[in-house]
């Protein structure tokens, strides 16, 4: 017993020793809107996200990472007044989002400097700003609304990314919020959609 107690703490010593710590930095697109109920006519804008990571793999094809992002979110939206004219009404936030993740790493058949893994793990956003933006043909105007949204935004980020060579790496992840980010007194339906595409350098 004591044998196989000592082995078992050696080579849980041996798998510590041989994990890897990565540290790098990312950034790429952020093509963002919202879902909910009161977001049917919610489109689709670019904004974009850049940060650094720490990542922790682990010799049994898995990997932890934690990153700190200023992530850019919003949505934009299109109506129409009395009168047929078209008004766009954008919102942009930003957030300071720190996701943890953990990675599980896809082995390949032929021996090639490529890792692809898939990745799950919550992501918590604290709201940094927002502005709400109203145009049409001659006219613009904007007004802050931070103190409309809510201090934080808590969701799930899904993801799949290509290591190569260990140093580079793409990536593409879809996180979304559990809660609604309206902070008004009669708060709407409206969590953050995200799908980010980035590309990554480790150290």
């Amino acid at each position: 017993m004591k044998k196989i107690y000592l082995l078992t703490v050696f080579l849980l010593l041996t798998s510590i020793l041989s994990a890897q710590l990565r540290y790098g930095v990312k950034g790429g697109f952020n093509f963002a809107s919202l879902s909910g109920s009161d977001a049917k006519e919610a489109k689709t804008i670019t904004r974009f996200q850049f940060g650094a990571f720490a990542n922790y793999s682990l010799p049994v094809l898995l990997g932890f990472q934690a990153e700190a992002l200023y992530s850019m979110k919003g949505s934009q939206r299109k109506i129409k007044d009395e009168y047929g004219n078209t008004w766009t009404v954008s919102l942009n936030t930003d957030y300071l989002e720190i996701p943890v993740l953990l990675q599980l790493n896809i082995p390949l058949a032929v021996p090639v400097p490529l890792t692809p893994y898939v990745e799950v793990g919550p992501s918590l956003g604290i709201t940094l700003s927002g502005k709400s933006k109203l145009e049409t043909t001659g006219f613009s105007q904007e007004r802050d609304v931070k103190s409309d949204l809510t201090g934080t935004d808590l969701g799930l980020a899904l993801g799949f990314g290509l290591n190569v060579l260990k140093t580079f790496g793409v990536n593409v992840r879809y996180t979304f919020g559990f809660n609604t980010i309206d902070n008004t007194a009669d708060p709407e339906d409206l969590k953050n959609s995200v799908v980010a595409l980035t590309l990554s350098y480790s150290f």
